[in-house]
Parts: structure tokens; C-alpha cells; sequence
């Protein structure tokens, strides 16, 4: 099962720091607002030069900057910088800190019933990429892809489609490989999201 997922089901809003677009959150009718959802995906746009985040108590995050470099500081420790592109994975119930105004891409998986990774793959002109989902528990193992810059070709399980920029795909139930391959020889950004659930 695949659903390509356009810029118009996006739903866009406002917090303290700027706006968030969520892309994506399981399961279907679930809301952010009353912490029911098992994960969640997003953008967020960082409008103020420092900014709290939201306490996520019972959440693990993943975020990944997607327009530049963004320091962050959990608790009493020291800032660090986090490089555009590279992915930090903490507790949501830590006092969390950023400086800088970017893009950055956002996981958030509930403790104790999934498990959750994000990479970002940055593909050259004419170069492809293959990912592969294993064939196990194929249920209760999900795939998430984001166009965030450029377009792209993916080819998987007999099936063929393309993703314009800020698009996405969420894929359940799919195994073996799916190939990624940048249009109109242009580069290609993409986030992968791997997600696996509890029965």
C-alpha cells in the first residue's frame, strides 16, 4: 500500500518559534493537539533567532536541518551545532534550545511503541539510490519519503511514480527495494523516514 501525499494535504500552523507544516501522522485521525498519535512527521520554520521547544514528555524526536547549520543546547548543557542535513535524535522531555532561523525536518515517535530513524539522502545529477524494506512484519513497518528539493523518480514493487518538490509517500506493507532517481538531471534531496511498530 503507497499514498503520495501533495502539498495541499498539508496542514500548516503557528508556534512560539514560527510555523510547523505536518506532512504526516499515525494513526489516520489522530491530532497533535491531544498527544494520541504513535509518530508524527513535520517542517517547521524557525522565524526568531532563538526559541524553546515544545516539551514532547512521552515522544523521542528526530530532527534534521534542512536549509543551514542550527545550534542546539539541551538542559544545562552547552550549545553544539548541528549541520544541515545531519540527524539528532533526543528525548522530547528535555528543555531543549535552538538559535538560528532555518527549515528543519521533524520526527517524533512515542517511547514504548515504536522505533524511528530519519536520513537525509542528497543525490547528484543522474545518480540514483536504492533503499530496501525488509520483507518481515511488513504490517507494522512503515516508510515515509519527502521531496524537499528537486524532483524525483521512484521505482518499487512494480510500481513507478514521481515526487515534485515538498512532496511525499508513505508506503506500508511494501518490501524489497525502492529506487530513487533525481529528474531532469538536477539534483535531488530526500528524507527518509523508517518507522517500526508494535502489533
Amino acid at each position: 500500500m503507497f499514498q503520495k501525499i501533495t502539498t495541499n494535504l498539508y496542514k500548516t500552523s503557528k508556534w512560539a518559534g514560527g510555523t510547523t507544516t505536518e506532512l504526516f501522522i499515525w494513526p489516520i485521525g489522530a491530532a497533535y493537539e491531544n498527544r494520541d498519535f504513535l509518530w508524527r512527521l513535520s517542517t517547521a520554520k524557525v522565524e526568531q533567532q532563538e526559541s524553546d521547544f515544545t516539551k514532547l514528555t512521552e515522544y523521542e524526536r528526530v530532527i534534521i536541518p534542512l536549509s543551514g547549520d542550527l545550534e542546539l543546547k539541551h538542559g544545562e548543557q552547552p550549545y553544539f551545532t548541528l549541520k544541515q542535513l545531519q540527524a539528532h535524535r533526543f528525548d522530547g522531555a528535555w528543555d531543549t534550545r535552538s538559535r538560528g532561523c532555518i527549515r528543519d525536518f521533524n520526527l517524533m515517535i512515542k517511547k514504548g511503541s515504536c522505533r524511528g530513524d530519519a536520513e537525509a539522502i542528497v543525490l547528484k545529477p543522474n545518480e540514483s539510490s536504492s533503499l530496501y524494506c525488509d520483507s518481515e512484519d511488513l504490517m507494522h513497518r512503515d516508510k515515509f519519503l519527502y521531496c524537499f528539493d528537486g524532483e524525483v523518480y521512484l521505482y518499487f514493487d512494480r510500481q513507478s511514480l514521481s515526487l515534485a518538490q515538498k512532496e511525499s509517500i508513505f508506503l506500508q506493507g511494501v518490501s524489497g527495494e525502492i529506487r530513487i532517481q533525481p529528474q531532469n538531471g538536477m539534483p535531488a534531496t530526500i528524507v527518509s523516514v523508517k518507522i517500526t511498530c508494535k502489533a
